[in-house]
């Protein structure tokens, strides 16, 4: 049976996996992606699904596909054009030129600012599911998400550790804007005292490569429910913020 036309589509994806509900309810569906494969040949799967007209459709991805980094602003820039096609190439010199980046920021014109660059692909493929079940679309990330989210937390001036399944990204802020990010790649499935020993490491790491960065005061969050939750569950939880503008 089609769903009716008023459903909202809420959906995880990671380099690994998606998972999507409806309307809020339990999870509905999963499809794992086979190690390696291109995007498009597991999306054509997902596709297949029993997936009717939808009114929303609202993705989060992972930072397992989409990347981050804080991007400086270099003197005599003359336009947000100049910017934007520095930020762009800046993408494809951290993460490669294939299959090319779609690249959002918070543009600034005198101070560091945050990037988030998912593959083209991915993004050619979600306006297309968009188009084809009429729905209207936003995207977003994990780690955007988990920010705006826990705005009232952030501090002036410090470190902030979040951690996502399989992934510990370490933020730096100076006077309330993010100077320096560090995204690892971290065990899933870690307890509180492994992860908290893994947080504390990578500090000491991210605090070097800094310049020597002080390494107190830590603020840490989490966008994990349990130790075992996917990346790609953790973002469709992360989905309903979209949609609702509270906490999900």
């Amino acid at each position: 049976m089609w769903p009716r036309r008023s459903d909202v589509l809420f959906m995880g994806l990671s380099q690994a996996q998606a998972e999507w509900r409806l309307n809020g309810g339990d999870p509905q569906g999963a499809a794992l992606f086979a190690k390696g494969a291109r995007f498009e040949q597991a999306a054509m799967k997902l596709q297949a699904t029993s997936l009717g007209p939808l009114s929303a459709m609202h993705l989060v991805a992972g930072s397992s596909l989409a990347r981050h980094w804080v991007q400086t602003v270099p003197q005599g820039l003359r336009s947000l054009s100049d910017l934007q096609a520095l930020v762009q190439s800046r993408a494809e010199q951290l993460f490669g030129g294939d299959p090319g980046w779609v690249v959002a920021a918070d543009w600034q014109a005198r101070h560091p600012f945050l990037c988030a660059a998912l593959p083209q692909d991915i993004d050619s493929w979600a306006w297309s599911l968009a188009s084809q079940r009429q729905a209207t679309l936003q995207l977003a990330t994990s780690l955007s998400l988990a920010l705006a989210l826990n705005a009232p937390k952030l501090p002036s001036d410090g470190w902030v550790a979040i951690h996502e399944p399989e992934a510990l990204h370490l933020l730096y802020f100076l006077a309330g804007k993010p100077t320096y990010l560090r995204t690892t790649v971290v065990p899933l499935g870690l307890d509180d005292v492994a992860l908290q020993a893994e947080t504390a490491a990578e500090l000491e790491r991210s605090s070097a490569l800094a310049g020597g960065l002080p390494t107190e005061p830590l603020t840490v969050m989490s966008i994990s429910s349990a130790p075992a939750q996917t990346q790609a569950s953790a973002a469709m939880g992360l989905a309903g913020w979209l949609h609702t503008g509270t906490s999900p």
